[in-house]
């Protein structure tokens, strides 16, 4: 593979830099120096930090697959920036915009709502992805910009959800389209469905006063924040979403108010312990007969019985705290 790169290829094609003179230039003689007037031009040109950082990293991908070509590997500057709150909605909010959505279109935001997909994949979404003798629903394609079905999602895995009652509904074939949601046999693309979204998202707005944000965040990120409130954890909630890893979708506990709250006054309010069945029930009930039949016998025997039940009792408690194991 050539390591040349003219001006009309990846090294300029992004923001115009011309690393060379000539028009073309052996990445093996781009140096330090060439890195940081690359990120000074970005700067003169008005970029966002988060663009400069993004190019940056995307040069730095590329110089990494040639490693084994270049001797000297240039050292890339480093571009931080102050991140940006992401917009979410609260669960009611949400419900306040879903108001407004036409009712032939519920359907794929129903489903953007519980899947955390992208637009995009909902909008892939196929009869072949869905198995109701298995209650499995497989994400798996895409709609491209131009409308065209395309395996493969962004993070490159195939996600396995489950057909949950609120799917019921809407996932009943009804036409020969292999498309589960589609707008007369045409299918929607983000583009779409993010101007579906606008009009409803502008009346909610009006009547409601809720802030405006755009499809994604309102489905997707309100999905993960409030799950998050909710106690579910990282891991969990990632099996839904489909980040590839934690670290990414750690960037959303900020947002758990109520833990926030919690920490600036010192006080964390005590866990909720829902009632379980009692594991040694069946086993106590025996003890507690045994006693019954052996009271004849003496005070004694029925005083150690008794006695017994309590420590059997006790032992069958997770760390003998009081909280009784799950038993299925």
């Amino acid at each position: 593979m050539s390591l040349f790169w003219n001006s009309q290829n990846i090294l300029s094609c992004w923001t115009g830099y011309d690393f060379g003179e000539s028009g073309s230039r052996d990445i093996r003689q781009i140096n330090t120096t060439d890195l940081r007037e690359f990120l000074q031009s970005m700067i003169d040109a008005n970029f966002e930090p988060k663009s400069q950082s993004n190019y940056i990293s995307n040069l730095k991908t590329m110089f990494n697959y040639f490693s084994e070509d270049i001797p000297h590997m240039p050292k890339f500057p480093k571009v931080s920036y102050q991140k940006k709150v992401k917009d979410v909605l609260t669960i009611e909010q949400q419900a306040k915009v879903y108001e407004f959505l036409p009712k032939e279109h519920l359907p794929i935001f129903i489903f953007l709502k519980y899947s955390a997909s992208r637009p995009n994949e909902g909008a892939g979404l196929l009869w072949e992805d869905v198995h109701h003798d298995t209650k499995e629903i497989y994400v798996q394609h895409v709609i491209t910009p131009d409308g065209k079905v395309k395996f493969g999602t962004k993070t490159k895995l195939i996600r396995k959800l489950m057909l949950i009652p609120e799917f019921e509904e809407i996932l009943q074939r009804k036409d020969d389209s292999p498309l589960c949601f589609h707008r007369n046999g045409k299918p929607y693309n983000t583009k779409a469905l993010e101007d579906i979204w606008n009009v409803a998202m502008e009346k909610a707005e009006k009547k409601y006063k809720i802030p405006r944000i755009s499809l994604y965040p309102a489905t997707k990120h309100t999905f993960i924040v409030d799950r998050l409130n909710a106690g579910w954890s990282y891991e969990e909630i990632c099996a839904v979403t489909g980040h590839t890893n934690i670290p990414s979708a750690k960037g959303y506990g900020r947002y758990n108010l109520e833990k926030v709250g919690e920490i600036m006054r010192g006080k964390k309010e005590k866990p909720f312990i829902p009632s379980r069945p009692a594991a040694p029930l069946r086993k106590r009930m025996n003890l507690e007969k045994e006693t019954e039949e052996t009271d004849e016998s003496g005070k004694t025997l029925a005083t150690q019985s008794e006695k017994l039940t309590i420590q059997n009792h006790s032992e069958s408690m997770v760390g003998r705290t009081g909280i009784e194991p799950v038993t299925y």
